[in-house]
């Protein structure tokens, strides 16, 4: 058998102990040959598994030949195992992931709905849809705007599309209670993408019910909406509301009457349908008396009498033209992060009213787009500067190779 396995030495030591043996030792055993036993070794389990097989020592000599074997193949077959990956999960799956978490949440469970976004993007952090869900519920509903731009800037780094930036930028916005940003970044987003989904419809409501001086802008947002959603009972009841409000009744009870026609039991809406439909009541108009005394005493008249006369003073079409603001009257503003997201908005805003500004971030090529931007649009005097904020080294060096004429930061 020692023969067959290749192992002399071995095959000595046996006949030299069967020699010298007292007794007649028992017959052993054949072994099948290595290769035979090598097929019914059980597989490794799957996954990053090694096996580094130990130097045998001289006490490991009583140990059979088969043992050996057996162990150094299975060593073997481990370290050449293939490492196993489950298959990246379907979009529908996702999906039902997302219809799960948001499930828990609307049913009050809010805790309970975030760990389901949680542990799924720990899995899958690559899937866009599942991180754009998890930051519109922590802006919504965990009121925790700053997670949420958190989650935003993970996605500027992954690529994410410029409208669809904007219209995360306006929910985060809206949950802080900055309604104006938020009306921008929607605005934005609907002039990159005019059919973008849903905007005009969270344009309309949100201006509608928080700013009112837009009125009639919100009435052009939930118009617009209902081109999309003719359906929308919300929509018309707060558009009918609107008109109200800016003494339109005719228009209005177009806009309250489908609100009942899809919904008969609106009571809000059947209020105000009644309030325009009732004809107001006479009501009776009491006159003063006059007065007993129409002479003004002489003393009033003897002083309007005594006072000089002012000439008005003579006024030309012309006006004087307006000096243009010398440019250190112009503030100067620095914006971090202004390459994506919300240091991108701010600064356009910024640029609208005439500031100079210094905008940094880590990719130069979109502050380079920015930069040229701003001086078409509103020629602004703009200074792009590429570092990392996270590094202090870095900042402190940009800040003081600044030029002499941008030192002076006013915000």
């Amino acid at each position: 058998m020692f023969q067959q396995l290749d192992l002399p030495e071995l095959a000595a030591q046996y006949r030299e102990r069967k020699q010298n043996a007292p007794i007649e030792l028992p017959a052993v055993q054949e072994t099948p040959p290595a290769t035979q036993e090598i097929a019914h070794v059980p597989l490794p389990p799957a996954g990053p598994v090694r096996f580094t097989p130990v130097e045998p020592e001289a006490a490991d000599y009583g140990r059979s030949a088969a043992d050996a074997v057996k162990q150094d193949s299975s060593a073997e077959m481990l370290e050449t195992a293939s490492d196993f990956s489950a298959p990246p999960p379907s979009e529908a799956e996702i999906q039902r992931t997302i219809d799960d978490a948001w499930l828990w949440i609307r049913n009050g469970y809010l805790e309970r709905g975030l760990e389901v976004f949680q542990l799924a993007l720990e899995e899958y952090p690559q899937f866009e849809q599942l991180r754009s869900e998890y930051l519109l519920a922590l802006a919504k509903f965990a009121r925790a705007p700053e997670a949420a731009e958190r989650q935003l800037e993970i996605l500027h780094d992954n690529g994410l599309e410029e409208a669809k930036s904007y219209d995360l930028m306006g929910e985060i916005a809206q949950a802080k209670g900055d309604y104006l940003f938020a009306k921008y970044a929607w605005d934005r987003a609907l002039q990159i993408n005019p059919n973008y989904p849903g905007l005009y419809r969270k344009l309309g409501l949100m201006t509608s019910e928080h700013l009112p001086d837009y009125r009639e802008t919100a009435t052009h947002y939930l118009k617009a909406a209902l081109v999309q959603e003719p359906q929308d009972i919300e929509v018309n009841f707060r558009l009918g509301h609107l008109l109200t409000q800016l003494q339109e009744p005719a228009k209005a009870k177009i806009y309250l009457e489908k609100t009942l026609e899809l919904d008969p039991l609106h009571g809000l809406a059947k209020g105000l349908l009644e309030k325009l439909t009732t004809p107001p009541q006479p009501t009776e108009t009491v006159v003063p008396p006059p007065p007993t005394d129409i002479q003004e005493p002489l003393s009033v008249l003897e002083n309007l009498l005594d006072q000089p006369q002012v000439r008005p003073q003579e006024t030309t079409d012309a006006e004087p033209e307006k000096a243009a603001p010398k440019r250190a009257d112009i503030k100067t503003v620095l914006i971090t992060g202004a390459s994506s997201g919300i240091g991108m908005a701010t600064a356009e805003i910024f640029a609208q009213h005439g500031y100079r500004l210094i905008l940094t971030g880590r990719r130069l090529e979109r502050l380079e787009m920015l930069k040229n931007r701003f001086d078409d649009l509103y020629k602004n005097e703009v200074l792009a500067l590429s570092f990392d904020i996270r590094d202090p080294m870095a900042v402190e060096a940009a800040i003081r190779r600044l030029p002499d004429d941008w030192k002076q930061v006013d915000i």
